[in-house]
């Protein structure tokens, strides 16, 4: 297997039936094992073994489960989302200030030259 996810892997992964491995497979690079165990406690003592007799992955992280690959997936997934989420939050609280300061000073430009027309006096009549 070349990866933490079975359901994209394109090579057969073997069990009970499957032959032994003839060649020496010492001197290849453990990235990931399938293994069904029925308790946790099993779980945890295959993750001990390999743990101690494996160097770490690429990556530097301790043996897992699909399960918890998946679950740290979602949770990077979740972090990058609610990121999205307050870049595009930052951006619509900018344009709403930028459209208040537009309204605003339109306004104030409108205003002046009304009250420049009340205080001035009104034009006379040639005459």
């Amino acid at each position: 297997m070349y990866g933490d996810n079975p359901a994209l892997t394109s090579q057969p992964i073997v069990n009970l039936g499957s032959p032994a491995a003839s060649a020496n497979l010492t001197g290849l690079y453990l990235q990931a094992v399938l293994v069904r165990v029925n308790s946790q406690a099993t779980l945890e003592r295959v993750r001990t073994f390999l743990l101690t007799h494996t160097p770490l992955s690429a990556s530097g992280a301790a043996p897992r489960t699909f399960g918890e690959a998946v679950q740290a997936r979602v949770a990077v997934g979740t972090t990058v989302q609610r990121l999205v989420y307050i870049a595009a939050a930052l951006t619509l609280l900018v344009a709403g200030c930028s459209l208040a300061v537009v309204v605003g000073g339109g306004l104030v430009e409108r205003k002046r030259p009304f009250t420049l027309l009340r205080l001035s006096p009104p034009p006379r009549s040639p005459g």
